[in-house]
This record gives C-alpha cells, sequence and structure tokens, in this order.
C-alpha cells in the first residue's frame, strides 16, 4: 500500500511539475497550427488576390477590345448618323423646293384662269359695245329717213 501511495505521489508530482512543460507543448502546438493556418491563410489570400488581379487584367484586356470594337461601331454608327441626317436634310430641301414649285404652279394656273377671265369679260363687252354701236346705228338711220 505504502508503495501505491508513493507512485501516487511521485505521479502527482511529476504531473504537477510537468504541467507548465505540458502546457508549454500544448500552447507551442496552439501557436504552431495558429501560425501555420496564418500563413495558410496568407497563401489563399495571394492566390486569391492573384487570381483577382489576373482576372481583372483579362477583363481589362476584354474591355479594352470590347472598347476598341465599340469605338469603332460608334464611328461607324457615327458616320451612317451623319449620312443619313444630310439625307434627311437633302430630302426637306427637296421637299421643300417641290412645295414652292407646287405653290408656282397653283400660281400661274390661277394666273391663267384670271386672264381667260378677263378676256372672256373683255369679249362680252365688245359685244355688248357692238350691239349697242349696231343698235344706235340702226336707231339713227330711222329717225334720218323719218326726217326724210
Amino acid at each position: 500500500m505504502k508503495f501505491k501511495i508513493i507512485i501516487a505521489v511521485f505521479c502527482a508530482t511529476f504531473l504537477g511539475l510537468n504541467l507548465p512543460t505540458v502546457a508549454q507543448t500544448v500552447s507551442r502546438e496552439d501557436s504552431l497550427r495558429r501560425v501555420l493556418g496564418t500563413q495558410d491563410s496568407l497563401r489563399a489570400v495571394q492566390q486569391l488576390n492573384s487570381d483577382r488581379l489576373r482576372d481583372s487584367r483579362d477583363y481589362s484586356t476584354a474591355t479594352k477590345g470590347q472598347a476598341k470594337e465599340a469605338d469603332r461601331y460608334s464611328d461607324d454608327a457615327s458616320a451612317v448618323s451623319k449620312q443619313a441626317k444630310k439625307d434627311a436634310k437633302a430630302a426637306k430641301k427637296r421637299e421643300k423646293a417641290a412645295r414652292k414649285e407646287e405653290k408656282l404652279a397653283k400660281q400661274r394656273e390661277k394666273a391663267i384662269k384670271k386672264e381667260a377671265r378677263a378676256a372672256k369679260k373683255s369679249e362680252r363687252a365688245a359685244k355688248k359695245a357692238e350691239r349697242a354701236q349696231r343698235k344706235a346705228d340702226k336707231q339713227s338711220r330711222r329717225t334720218q329717213r323719218k326726217l326724210d
């Protein structure tokens, strides 16, 4: 029984004395794990950053290409737009000239009709004057006969 107590005291002492070293070992292992974990996470972050950088470069290159293409298309679209504006402006000028020509044609027609009316009116007036002259001549001959 003494032997068992001695062993128990010896183990307790040994464990009691070794407790700080065991705790140190555990804390060292934890520190090491933390450091290794931090290094792993640093590597992961670096890898993530390099992936992002590569992706952004790829995106930038793609964006530059798209920008050049869009610029070319916008230049083409701009040229087409300018040509369309010129065509529209020319069409408006042609329409305006056509309306002006139509207006002048209507004015000419009105002038011709007015001349025709004036000619008819003068013709009627001439006929009326001729009839009045004949009537006056006839009347003067009658009065001449009566006097004779």
